[in-house]
């Protein structure tokens, strides 16, 4: 008795999966493509939303360019203090003006 071998086709061969592999890129680059051009618009400077680029006008606060001290405590009494915006009330701005002097 003759047992004749079988070849086994189960499994894919390498060929295959390189085929396989090949389609599956062809296929995101396809994708990649085409959403690209439909969503260009969309964000681009000519699109729905307005342009992208920043203004070049300050917004409604613009910092003080040079920050002033109180010198002596006269300065803070009395509602002084709230000449200088870094204090909060008056205490903060006595022991400022106090450690000042040495």
């Amino acid at each position: 008795m003759g047992f004749a071998r079988r070849r086994s086709e189960s499994g894919q061969t390498q060929v295959e999966y390189v085929l396989l592999f090949a389609l599956l890129v062809f296929g995101c680059l396809v994708a990649v493509l085409v959403l690209g051009r439909g969503i260009e618009g969309r964000f681009g400077s000519d699109g729905p939303f307005g342009s992208t680029t920043v203004p070049s006008t300050p917004g409604p606060f613009t910092p003080p360019t040079q920050t002033s001290f109180p010198t002596s405590v006269e300065q803070c009494q009395n509602g002084g203090w709230s000449d200088f915006p870094q204090f909060t009330g008056e205490a903060g701005c006595i022991q400022f003006v106090l450690g000042l002097t040495p």
